[in-house]
């Protein structure tokens, strides 16, 4: 085996070999993220988990605007055809708003439960779950409690201009951060320029937390909603908490990626207009083409298209110099049918948590693959987790539960 590349000390927090110091400049390298690290630490006591340090494993990310590239080709183009105005005067803008698939939040939290499990992650040490069934169950509401928090952060600071300083995981994280940040306009010399934007309004997020009532972690956050407008479930916070500390054990390069302050958030090549890559993918408003800004570079599974389509960035409008509000996606993306067998998950999911995923979502996966449902009532876990709030837990049958001594006039709990 040759010699590894020692390592080099930018900072205190960040390491790096010699050959990845070189790209760290318009790369990601952890350490542009504000004050909280997009990596999971190790835990300071690590014989009590039996924990490995994490490192630095997750590779640099590139970032590149390739949509504002396009646009501005295009309206370049259009202008030598149509017109004599100058690049400098050309405009377009572009809307997109969050439209998630029920289906595919389900595959994404199924796909996080299964390989999480396949790294060999307990979940017992942590949450007491001792069946595998139960384990992964626990994964798939974690992954789903993560995105619920970056949508009532959205909320919480849309509404009250409160911000989420508690952990979520990294996609989650960009997702809080394109929202709150606002648009962005591209720019370059005498090029037109592109403006872009996701717009949040009180009917989309409606929209969207309905989504949540399908799930009994969605009935309960309701409950859980602090003064400030913003989500947290102690049982579940301990989890997200925990992974952020280092305290779940993963196989090979693996780690989870959970910011624990999302505000703190400071990602200088996503937010930067040249390189924030907001639409270089994105859903039709039905769901089923997904549009691709293809050129000479495009790879769907690089995090600059993957991160659009792992957050559900959607089509909302567009209009340029040229023509007036349109509701049709513009001529320079291209359309790309979805399907029912859709891999990109596996990538969609590793950029989200940093679990490298290598079970892909061969059809449906077992019940317990899934968040809870909210007509799971009878599931012993709904108490511990939540309380004995009825809403949560219904117990049907005289059968007690692990640890409890049984009583012949107990009734069923409502």
């Amino acid at each position: 085996m040759g010699k590894r590349n020692r390592p080099k000390q930018l900072d205190d927090n960040v390491v790096v070999t010699g050959t990845q110091k070189d790209d760290i400049q318009n790369g990601w390298d952890n350490s542009t993220d504000g004050d909280d690290r997009n990596m999971a630490r190790t835990p300071k006591i690590e014989s009590d988990l039996n924990q490995r340090p994490t490192g630095d494993g997750f590779k640099l990310l590139n970032f590149a605007n390739e949509n504002g590239i396009s646009c501005q080709k295009y309206l370049m183009a259009v202008s030598d055809l149509k017109s004599n105005v100058r690049y400098e005067e050309l405009s377009a803008f572009q809307d997109f708003v969050i439209n998630p698939s029920k289906e595919r939040l389900d595959q994404q939290a199924a796909v996080f439960a299964s390989n999480v499990m396949i790294q060999g992650a307990d979940a017992y040490k942590v949450l007491g779950r001792r069946k595998p069934t139960d384990q992964i169950q626990a994964y798939s509401d974690m992954f789903i409690y993560s995105y619920m928090k970056a949508i009532y952060g959205i909320k919480a600071h849309k509404e009250r201009g409160a911000y989420l300083k508690s952990p979520v995981f990294r996609g989650h994280a960009y997702l809080y951060r394109l929202c709150v940040e606002g648009g962005t306009i591209y720019t370059e010399g005498n090029s037109p320029s592109f403006h872009r934007q996701i717009i949040v309004t009180n009917e989309n997020l409606r929209k969207i937390i309905s989504i949540f009532d399908d799930y009994i972690i969605g009935i309960v956050a309701k409950n859980n909603l602090g003064m400030d407008g913003n989500l947290i479930i102690p049982v579940m916070e301990n989890v997200l908490n925990r992974a952020s500390l280092g305290y779940f054990r993963l196989k090979g390069d693996s780690q989870f990626m959970v910011l624990s302050n999302s505000d703190s958030f400071v990602h200088s090549t996503l937010l930067s207009p040249a390189t924030n890559p907001l639409g270089n993918c994105f859903y039709d408003p039905t769901g089923a083409e997904l549009y691709v800004s293809i050129n000479g570079k495009t790879n769907l599974k690089d995090f600059s298209f993957i991160i659009n389509k792992a957050l559900f960035v959607t089509f909302e409008s567009y209009r340029d110099s040229f023509t007036e509000d349109s509701l049709s996606p513009p001529k320079f993306m291209s359309s790309i049918e979805v399907g029912s067998n859709d891999n990109l998950i596996l990538d969609e999911v590793k950029f989200i948590t940093g679990v490298n995923c290598i079970s892909a979502p061969n059809g449906s996966y077992e019940e317990h693959f899934y968040p809870r449902p909210s007509n799971n009532l009878t599931n012993p876990y709904n108490r511990e987790d939540f309380g004995n709030n009825p809403d949560y837990f219904l117990r049907s049958t005289r059968t007690p539960l692990q640890g409890e001594r049984p009583n012949r006039d107990e009734q069923p709990i409502r």
